[in-house]
């Protein structure tokens, strides 16, 4: 099976006063296309560092991440944010909506960065946010939402684009249970209906237990999960 991400040797060290903290130790590894990999380890291990990595919001302090072969690691700036924009989408704990927005808007602005015409770029994302279940609030503000209702925009929005990569971090961290569960499952459902790439960072067995791989970031290594308790 195809890679779309492959890491290699990747590093990350923290200066902290006179000390240094690796967060990330000397990982190399493969994600394939196509398929949902959960990395599992507890707050603080590594995970949110990791997804900023790949993404390019962070730069590594050794080794380097490829892309659909190509080194996001060795790219300027802004060659990486001109990069993510047109092939990475983004989940976050928090949603990050901006609040100014509306629904419609929210979601079609990523198309809009792209290049897009207005009215293509609303299309695209009123087919999504139907599909997301949120047919009719085209025109509510995120404040009108609830925490459930604003992760499913948020997952609109990161798929609006049909990226290359879609990276989660902790998708269901600021839901409750039952909500994180149906929010999750509408996620997984569209992933796959597409053909995406999915890499979700989470400290959850129950969630890692749907995902095609499973890694879990212990000491800054990655290794396989063995249901490892957190």
């Amino acid at each position: 099976m195809q890679s779309v991400v492959r890491i290699e040797r990747l590093t990350k060290v923290y200066e902290e006063g006179e000390r240094q903290r690796v967060v990330l130790d000397d990982l190399s590894v493969e994600f394939s296309s196509g398929q949902f990999t959960t990395v599992r380890g507890r707050s603080g291990s590594g995970k949110s560092t990791l997804l900023n990595l790949i993404a390019g919001i962070d730069e590594p302090t050794r080794g380097q991440v490829m892309i659909g072969g190509r080194s996001i690691s060795k790219m300027s700036p802004r060659e990486r944010a001109h990069y993510r924009r047109d092939n990475l989408g983004f989940i976050f704990q928090f949603f990050n909506l901006i609040p100014t927005l509306t629904v419609l808007e929210n979601v079609s602005l990523p198309s809009e960065l792209s290049g897009r015409s207005e009215a293509e770029s609303h299309t695209r994302a009123a087919q999504l946010i139907d599909q997301v279940g949120l047919s009719g609030r085209e025109a509510d503000f995120p404040d009108r939402l609830s925490g459930g209702e604003q992760q499913r925009v948020a997952i609109a929005r990161a798929l609006v684009e049909e990226p290359v990569l879609v990276l989660a971090d902790e998708p269901t961290g600021n839901l409750d249970r039952v909500t994180g569960e149906l929010v999750l499952s509408m996620l997984e459902e569209l992933i796959r209906a597409r053909g995406l790439t999915l890499i979700l960072a989470t400290h959850s067995h129950r969630i890692a237990q749907s995902a095609d791989q499973k890694w879990a970031l212990v000491d800054g290594k990655l290794e396989p999960d063995d249901e490892t308790p957190f």
